[in-house]
C-alpha cells in the first residue's frame, strides 16, 4: 500500500508539473513578441543551420569516440569517488546495480526516459524566465539550448507517455542495428532538425508560437526503423488490431505532415515532425554511409590528437 500510494503522490506531482507547463505554454502562445529584434528574419536562418550542422557533428563525433574508447577499454571506467559514494548512499548503490543489469536497448531507452522525467518533475521549480530555454521557437535569444531542451519537454503527462510508447516501440530495431551509442546520436540530431525546420517554417509563415516535445526526435527513430525493414507491422496509438506495413506507414506520416504544413492545421507541429522523419529516412540511406562508414578516418585523427597532448 505505501508504495502505491508513493507511486500515486508522485504521479499526482508529475501530473501537476506538466499541467503547470502547459499552461504557461499556452499563456506564451497568447503573447506577441513586442522585441522584434528577437525574432529571426530570414537572412538570419544561418544561425539554426549552423547550429542544427554542428549538434549533429558533435552528437556523432562523440558517438564514434565513445564506442572506441569502450573497445579499448574493458575495465570499469567510472572514478573512485563515484565506487565511494556508493558504499555511503545505499539508494546509489541500488541505482547503479539495476543500471548495469540493462541491455544496451534499455539503457537509451531508460536514459531518454530519465532526461524527460527529470525536466517534467523539475517544472515547478524553474523560473519562469527560464521557460524559454525548453521551446522551440523563431527567436534569436537562446536559440542554441532550446533547440536541444525543446526535445525532452512535454505539454502534458499524456503528451509524454504516448511519445515514449513509440519511442520503446521502434527502438529495439535501431538500437540492434545502430547500436547505443550510434542510437542516442540519431536521436539528438533527429531532435535537432526537425526544430530546425520548425524554425524555417515558423519564420517564413510569420508564426511565433512555441513548439516543444520529442515527436521529432522519435519520428526520425521511426522512420529510420522502418527504412531498416519497411515490411514491419505498424500500427495506430489508442487504434488496436490495425496493422499496415512500415513502408506505407511511413509515407503516411509525410501525406499527414505535409497536408498540414499545407492546411495550416495548429493541433502538431508539422514542420518539426516531417522534419524529424526526413532525417531519419536520410540518415539510413545516405547519412549513414557518409559519417558513420567513414568513422575510421575520423579515429585516426583524433588518435593522432590523443598523441600530440
Amino acid at each position: 500500500m505505501l508504495h502505491k500510494t508513493i507511486f500515486k503522490l508522485n504521479l499526482c506531482y508529475l501530473r501537476n508539473s506538466c499541467r503547470l507547463f502547459s499552461r504557461h505554454i499556452k499563456k506564451s502562445k497568447l503573447k506577441t513578441d513586442s522585441n522584434n529584434q528577437c525574432l529571426i528574419k530570414p537572412k538570419q536562418l544561418w544561425k539554426p543551420a549552423v547550429i542544427t550542422i554542428s549538434v549533429t557533428g558533435v552528437s556523432f563525433a562523440s558517438a564514434i569516440i565513445i564506442d572506441y574508447e569502450k573497445h579499448r577499454f574493458s575495465k570499469d571506467l567510472l572514478p573512485e569517488s563515484f565506487h565511494q559514494l556508493r558504499r555511503k548512499y545505499e539508494i546509489i548503490n541500488r541505482i547503479y546495480l539495476t543500471w548495469i543489469r540493462l541491455n544496451p536497448c534499455e539503457k537509451v531507452f531508460f536514459g531518454i526516459c530519465a532526461f524527460n522525467l527529470l525536466v517534467c518533475f523539475g517544472l515547478k521549480t524553474i523560473p519562469h524566465r527560464l521557460f524559454p530555454y525548453f521551446v522551440s521557437q523563431a527567436r534569436t535569444k537562446m536559440l542554441l539550448p532550446s533547440m536541444i531542451l525543446h526535445i525532452f519537454s512535454h505539454s502534458s503527462l499524456l503528451h509524454l507517455a504516448a511519445n515514449m510508447y513509440v519511442l520503446y516501440s521502434c527502438l529495439p530495431m535501431i538500437n540492434y542495428h545502430l547500436g547505443t551509442s550510434q542510437s542516442w546520436a540519431l536521436y539528438l540530431s533527429a531532435g535537432v532538425f526537425a526544430s530546425f525546420i520548425s524554425i524555417v517554417h515558423k519564420c517564413c509563415r510569420g508564426i511565433h508560437q512555441p513548439s516543444l516535445g520529442a515527436s521529432g526526435a522519435i519520428l526520425g527513430i521511426l522512420a529510420a526503423s522502418c527504412m531498416i525493414n519497411p515490411d514491419a507491422k505498424l500500427g495506430i496509438l489508442f487504434i488496436p488490431n490495425l496493422l499496415f506495413p512500415a513502408k506505407y506507414g511511413i509515407c503516411g506520416i509525410i501525406a499527414f505532415d505535409t497536408m498540414g504544413i499545407i492546411r495550416r492545421w495548429k493541433l502538431f507541429d508539422h514542420a518539426a515532425h516531417l522534419g524529424g522523419t526526413l532525417f531519419g529516412i536520410w540518415y539510413i540511406n545516405y547519412g549513414q554511409e557518409l559519417i558513420w562508414r567513414q568513422r575510421n578516418r575520423f579515429l585516426r585523427s583524433y588518435v593522432e590528437l590523443k598523441k600530440r597532448f
